[in-house]
């Protein structure tokens, strides 16, 4: 009859001794223990991330490409808000100094925040979609892209009924009219470029 082997010892471990944190000196367990103590003191990271700048933000959830281009005057294009309930025209501003312009429902989060109710129903995501200014490496031509933040209801691109892919960018031409959320929203955006 074979003698029985020990599970570790056959996969050539020993079993390794039980060596208590200190020499059992309750002293110095007591010393530990005083020590950990629970600080609740803000952190000062929120704050180090705001003193960073809007690339930094705290809540920032997207990152502007390598070729961003932040106007400091005029950029020759201009978005136009249309309304057909209430034949509204609106320009929107574009920002100054910054790249890009947040699109959603919650004007916490976006620069331009839309209503996003239709019908009762939500269809604007709080972070919807991103107009980028970038330029081009080729020509140093400033072209204007939109681009989803993987919204629940997605983006439309002129008179196409299916949504724009998610997380890519898009480049805009002149005249072309973007709907957010739902096909037949009777919010449409217009680009046009001088």
């Amino acid at each position: 009859m074979e003698p029985k082997v020990r599970h570790r010892i056959q996969f050539g471990r020993r079993p390794r001794k039980y060596r208590p944190p200190f020499k059992s000196d309750d002293d110095q367990v007591k010393t530990v223990k005083k020590r950990l103590k629970v600080v609740m003191k803000p952190s000062g990271i929120l704050n180090y991330s705001h003193l960073q700048g809007p690339k930094y933000d705290a809540k920032t959830f997207y990152t502007p490409p390598e070729d961003e281009f932040e106007p400091e005057n005029e950029t020759g294009y201009h978005v136009f808000k249309f309304d057909d309930l209430t034949k509204d025209e609106v320009e929107v501003p574009l920002l100054i100094g910054k790249s890009y312009i947040t699109i959603g429902r919650d004007s916490d989060l976006a620069d331009l925040a839309l209503n996003g109710k239709t019908d009762d129903e939500s269809v604007v995501s709080k972070r919807h979609a991103v107009l980028q200014f970038r330029r081009s490496k080729d020509s140093g031509e400033i072209k204007l892209y939109i681009l989803d933040l993987d919204s629940t209801n997605g983006t439309f691109l002129n008179e196409s009924k299916t949504e724009l892919p998610k997380q890519r960018y898009i480049e805009l031409k002149d005249k072309d009219r973007l709907k957010f959320g739902d096909y037949n929203s009777h919010i449409e955006f217009v680009i046009l470029k001088k």
